[in-house]
């Protein structure tokens, strides 16, 4: 009868055979593929396949990138476009306000030379009715000469251009900033220019970084000195003379002057 240790040894041995056996059997595959050509052909298979899986990702992943970037770019252009759009619609819109201040002022004047043609017909007729008279009744004639000058002084006026009045606008971005120009347009008076009620015109005057003296004929330069110089004074704006450039030359009448002033 065999003993503890002699079972334990039998046990032994057969797990060494068992494991041996195993190992055998384990590196039997490696063994045949390594020995077998055609295995080398299809490792360098799945190597060729997995590169070219992943030159095509590459290839992929640089296309989606380059879309972005060129979504990118045309996001960027559209918003610089959309810019320009604006300003071009700004620019379009302070020159259709200039063209209607030039003609209402054209208008006036129109009709102010009408009234004065009226006049002198008027004072023409009375002429006529004068000299009958005085031939009739054979009176002197210093009224009527005095009716002659009178006439041809005022037929010169209307040959001759009419001397207009400084006229300055005052435009401001709020209604706020307009009541804080309210004392600056009664001192421009006092001085004899004519001003009209303040323009609240938002967002044409929202973007100004300074306040702004605009005038548009070489003969003004001087004009415009002095009302810069009065603005200056009165503490309350560091305004800054600008002339216009040369394509607005024209679309206001002489003596006419722009106060823009910056938001408060």
């Amino acid at each position: 009868m065999a003993t503890a240790e002699e079972l334990q040894l039998r046990k032994l041995e057969h797990d060494v055979e068992r494991l041996t056996i195993e190992v055998h059997n384990m590196s039997r595959p490696a063994r045949t593929f390594l020995n077998n050509p055609a295995s080398y052909l299809t490792l360098l298979s799945v190597l060729v396949g997995l590169a070219a899986y992943m030159g095509q990702s590459y290839v992929n992943d640089a296309r989606a990138e380059r879309s972005k970037t060129e979504l990118l770019m045309t996001e960027l252009r559209r918003k610089e476009l959309d810019q320009e759009s604006d300003v071009l619609a700004k620019k379009k819109a302070d020159l259709e306000l200039d063209s209607q201040r030039v003609w209402s002022e054209y208008s006036s004047i129109l009709a102010q030379r009408d009234r004065t043609r009226e006049e002198l017909a008027a004072l023409t007729a009375q002429i006529s009715s004068a000299q009958l008279e005085l031939q009739a009744k054979g009176q002197s004639s210093a009224t009527l000469n005095a009716a002659v000058t009178q006439a041809r002084e005022l037929g010169a006026a209307v040959a001759r251009p009419t001397q207009l009045d400084a006229c300055i606008y005052i435009q401001v971005a709020a209604t706020e900033d307009r009541l804080a120009a309210q004392e600056l347009a009664a001192s421009l008076r006092e001085k004899g220019r004519v001003v009209p009620d303040i323009e609240v015109v938002g967002s044409k005057a929202a973007s100004l970084r300074q306040t702004e003296l605009r005038y548009f004929w070489d003969a003004d330069e001087a004009e415009a000195r002095d009302i810069l110089k009065q603005v200056q004074d009165s503490g309350k704006y560091g305004a800054v003379e600008v002339k216009l450039p040369g394509s607005l030359k024209g679309k206001a009448r002489p003596r006419h002057f722009e106060l823009w002033i910056k938001p408060a």
